[in-house]
């Protein structure tokens, strides 16, 4: 358990102690049903000391705790802890400035990330927020995202978000790249964005596998009256973790594919790994493999490589393939022989 949740653990199970006025809890008392508390909450934790009692008895009744009227009281056999207000409770107390400039920061975080449509209530509440506790602040942004504030297909974000939200069925008008128009009836069950381009999976009646949509090819959005059909599926670990980006072959299957990484190029591409899987082949010097399901933007990444890292098998070889097709139409277009 990461330190901050102990500490809240912590500061709970004191603030439950010092609200209750039908025990007296002495400081060896306070210290037991801390400690107890935290092996109740994880295997592997560790007692904590007197001094981290202390610290965080201190550390309540601070201002810039939770200013809690924590008081001793010496007539009984040993000093016992108490809140001196019987109404208080560190979970009822008002927000501290601190902690909304710390609130109003994380939203200031959240508004850089890219294509997120319809989000003006964070600026209306920031500024609430500033108003009511007094607080300044900058608008210099000090950390950087790949952003993209306006996209094609970003009126569509919030129709297709409610209906998975709500599991109802939309009806959607697309136009793939190069192909006709075409209608869909689909039970949208996530959002996913890859590379600045938004894409919706779902389930469509009639199709063996869940198709990816992206949203700046959508024409239109209309609302179904079919029955919504729940993937229960948990997309991040199931749908994606096989491969990279954010789009599925229909028909392919995971395989094992094997590079040759330059050299020169090792320390960025072990630094930086373009998929979770990847691990290094064992007894061969500057070798990687990775069992994933080859798609469009693999085949894009190892592409946008090829001085640098060579397919030195696949299992179907259909990447390979794909690699030096890809690679005679460039040379033809530039003229390389």
């Amino acid at each position: 358990m990461p330190a901050n949740k102990k500490a809240n653990l912590r500061y709970q199970v004191l603030d439950k102690c010092f609200s209750d006025f039908y025990h007296q809890y002495s400081f060896q008392k306070l210290l037991d049903e801390v400690n107890n508390a935290l092996a109740v909450s994880s295997p592997d934790y560790e007692y904590i000391s007197v001094r981290t009692l202390r610290d965080d008895i201190a550390y309540m009744k601070s201002e810039s705790g939770y200013s809690a009227p924590i008081k001793v009281y010496h007539d009984a056999i040993k000093p016992y802890y108490r809140y001196d207000d019987r109404k208080f409770s560190i979970n009822k107390r008002p927000m501290t400035t601190s902690e909304a400039g710390q609130l109003i920061e994380a939203i200031n975080l959240l508004k850089r990330f890219a294509g997120m449509p319809d989000m003006e209530w964070m600026e209306d509440f920031t500024h609430k927020m500033e108003a009511e506790f007094n607080i300044n602040q900058s608008n210099r942004a000090i950390v950087g995202f790949d952003r993209l504030d306006e996209f094609k297909g970003s009126e569509f974000f919030n129709p297709i978000f409610e209906a998975i939200v709500g599991k109802y069925v939309l009806l959607l008008e697309y136009k793939p790249f190069g192909k006709e128009l075409i209608k869909v009836t689909i039970s949208p069950h996530y959002l996913k964005q890859y590379n600045n381009r938004w894409y919706v999976i779902g389930f469509v009646e009639g199709l063996k596998y869940l198709p990816t949509y992206a949203l700046d090819r959508i024409i239109s959005i209309s609302k179904g009256k079919e029955e919504f059909i729940d993937g229960k599926i948990n997309y991040d670990k199931d749908f994606y973790s096989d491969i990279i980006g954010g789009t599925h072959t229909n028909g392919m299957k995971k395989e094992r594919i094997v590079l040759q990484v330059d050299e020169s190029y090792e320390d960025y591409f072990t630094s930086r790994p373009v998929y979770d899987g990847i691990k290094p082949v064992k007894g061969e010097a500057h070798q990687y493999y990775m069992d994933i399901l080859p798609n469009y933007e693999l085949l894009t990444y190892l592409m946008s490589h090829a001085d640098k890292i060579k397919v030195l098998s696949s299992e179907t070889g259909y990447v390979e393939r794909e690699i030096k097709e890809k690679l005679a139409s460039a040379c033809k277009i530039w003229n390389v022989n």
